[in-house]
């Protein structure tokens, strides 16, 4: 290690969704500069190789019902490699503050008496909304909008009821990782705003699977579909727009088959 009589420092880096072109550059610099590197599955590998010769590189991944290693054997690890002298990166996918987790890793850290920063990452459905021109609020068609994770902490789907508090609190309600209950949604959107309700899905943003889809709530195509993760599900006014206007982006024929 580069500093092995101080305490290093752990850095928590937003990699963005999907693409390595969305880090940013304090990011970047930070990644370049790391001595080690635990990164994530959703972390796009292509940056790995902005690393120094030398960095060791650990991946601690998570997938539907397959950890790598647990969270508190991720926390463990930031602390230890910093204690021992080390420049620490954590790589996360999108932003480590929505739904990643970050909070909880730093404050591991702090709490141990290590410093930490967090460099902030483009989050799914602002990558989304770049990549696809699917505006996510703007007058006339969604002046709310609601971000919902459909996983609760210990690993629990949102329920029915939930979903509609959620339906009726915003103009458009993104859900994410919340492939597990897409047709609890698709059909409580079609109750509660009509069987017309715009329905979008992006499947792997910037991965080899990307897929986006639209379809309207109360349709047989959207009972037949299975999403799968990541993906992030937009209802209402965000997927309405992209239904009437942009032909040529989320909901075109090329956008549906994969990447453009």
């Amino acid at each position: 290690m580069s500093r092995p009589s101080s305490v290093g420092e752990v850095i928590i880096v937003g990699a963005g969704a999907g693409r390595p072109g969305f880090i940013t550059v304090e990011g970047l610099e930070a990644l370049r500069t790391a001595d080690v590197i635990i990164y994530d599955r959703l972390a796009p590998r292509g940056l790995l190789r902005h690393a120094r010769p030398g960095a060791r590189l650990v991946y601690a991944g998570k997938a539907p019902g397959h950890h790598s290693m647990s969270q508190e054997d991720i926390n463990d690890l930031l602390l230890q490699h910093a204690r021992e002298g080390a420049r620490v990166v954590r790589l996360k996918g999108g932003d480590p503050l929505f739904f990643g987790r970050g909070e909880e890793e730093c404050l591991h850290v702090l709490r141990h008496g290590v410093r930490c920063r967090i460099i902030p990452g483009i989050p799914s459905p602002l990558a989304l909304a770049s990549l696809y021109l699917v505006p996510l609020a703007g007058r006339g068609f969604s002046s709310s909008i609601a971000f919902a994770t459909g996983t609760r902490s210990g690993g629990t789907p949102l329920g029915r009821d939930e979903i509609r508090r959620l339906l009726l609190s915003a103009d458009t309600v993104i859900f994410v990782m919340a492939t597990r209950i897409y047709r609890d949604i698709v059909e409580e959107a079609a109750s509660t705003r009509g069987p017309e309700e715009a329905v979008l899905v992006a499947e792997d943003l910037g991965g080899p699977g990307e897929r986006v889809w639209c379809t309207r709530a109360g349709s047989r195509e959207a009972l037949l579909q299975r999403p799968s993760p990541p993906a992030i599900i937009v209802v209402g006014g965000a997927a309405r727009w992209a239904m009437e206007n942009a032909e040529r982006y989320a909901c075109s024929s090329s956008a549906r088959t994969g990447r453009r």
